[in-house]
């Protein structure tokens, strides 16, 4: 898991700004965000963070929240993709969600 980590050179954000600052600084195959369940609201986040993105960039983007032990709520998104894909996943499956939008 290390390796996949630094293969990846991910980035932290933890607020709106710090997304957008990561976007004024460089490009991104594929943005994840995990969403505080109790105060997030998915689609809302969801658009706010696809309008960050520049204007003709190919990023990818994966949002996600718990929504049960279960079940994660998710909303992806691709570039080729003409609006978001809602689903409802098993948290052991997020990772091949990411590994799908890392091969487009």
């Amino acid at each position: 898991m290390a390796d996949t980590k630094t293969s990846l050179n991910p980035r932290i954000a933890r607020s709106l700004e710090e997304v957008s600052a990561h976007f004024d600084a460089e490009r991104f195959k594929l943005v994840v965000v995990e969403c505080n369940p109790e105060h997030c609201d998915l689609v809302k986040s969801a658009i706010e963070i696809q309008r960050l993105i520049p204007q003709g960039d190919t990023t990818a983007l994966i949002i996600f929240k718990r929504a049960s032990q279960e079940c994660l709520d998710m909303l992806r998104y691709t570039p080729s993709a003409a609006a978001f894909s809602f689903l409802s996943v098993h948290p052991d499956q997020i990772r091949t969600h990411i590994q799908d939008a890392l091969a487009l």
